[in-house]
């Protein structure tokens, strides 16, 4: 029995312009003939992700924002969120500040940002909505995270020597954009680690299969995790290197690929 497939989304559920495939929602209509429960597991926040969970029509509770937060999309309610506390958020505004880093804060439904340039207008189109713009000093608020976005090598390897403390820092590629990088900021508590137990104590994975799509690095405690983990053709070579089948790439049918060959006929994955 398989208690749950995951589907990362940039670089794997979706095209590398941001597009949603036909093949991959024929896919995605193979698991559901078979009432395989369908999770999104992503770094995205909830607000980028609700177009796709409308048009996949998915019914299962989500992960996003790296493990800060399980959405349910029936209830369209938050069932667990581990946010950044007050002090957090302060030091991550300052060391990027003295970085001159650019910073998105991201609260449960909008995001914010201190000014405007070519990175937010790259965010923007990626989650299909606009952040809200005003001085950080001004915000009293929880954040489910950070999101550091850079555009060159240098920016980023200044990115991986901030002084986070306690922080988690999860770095990922923008597929659609040449040495674009996300580097999402999180509470410790907030790991996808967490988030698997969560769903596993969910959907009793402890006793059935679970299969894991992914692309980058960050995917990897879930491959860890997961009985069955499927790397795209365009993955990263350490995710490849950790999974049990390589498919093809995001942009080349690579999920319909997968579960045309996972899921042949009426035959089940058995784990390995």
């Amino acid at each position: 029995m398989i208690g749950a497939v995951f589907f990362d989304i940039d670089g794997t559920l979706v095209t590398s312009d941001g597009k949603l495939l036909p093949s991959t929602k024929k896919a995605i209509n193979i698991l559901k003939e078979k009432s395989i429960p369908i999770c999104l597991a992503s770094g995205r926040a909830t607000l980028g992700a609700l177009w796709l969970i409308e048009e996949l029509e998915i019914e299962h509770p989500c992960m996003f924002h790296s493990g800060a937060e399980i959405y349910d999309p029936i209830k369209k309610t938050t069932l667990v969120s581990a946010p950044l506390t007050k002090d957090e958020t302060i030091t991550l505004i300052k060391e990027c500040r003295a970085n001159n880093l650019y910073l998105e804060l991201y609260s449960e439904n909008s995001y914010y940002v201190e000014s405007q340039n070519n990175l937010t207008e790259i965010h923007t189109e990626l989650l299909g909505a606009p952040p809200r713009i005003c001085s950080f000093d001004t915000l009293d608020k929880d954040f489910v995270k950070g999101v550091i976005v850079t555009d060159s090598p240098n920016k980023l390897e200044k990115v991986k020597n901030l002084n986070l403390k306690n922080l988690k820092l999860g770095i990922a590629p923008g597929s659609k954009f040449e040495n674009i990088h996300f580097s999402n900021v999180t509470n410790q508590a907030a790991s996808r680690e967490n988030a698997f137990n969560w769903f596993s104590n969910y959907f009793n994975l402890h006793n059935q299969d679970s299969i894991i799509f992914g692309d980058a690095t960050s995917d990897i405690p879930f491959m860890k995790l997961c009985s069955f983990s499927v790397a795209m053709g365009n993955a990263e070579n350490s995710v490849k290197e950790l999974a049990s089948f390589i498919t093809h790439s995001n942009d080349e049918d690579g999920i319909y690929h997968a579960i045309s060959v996972l899921f042949p006929g009426d035959e089940v994955l058995s784990s390995r």
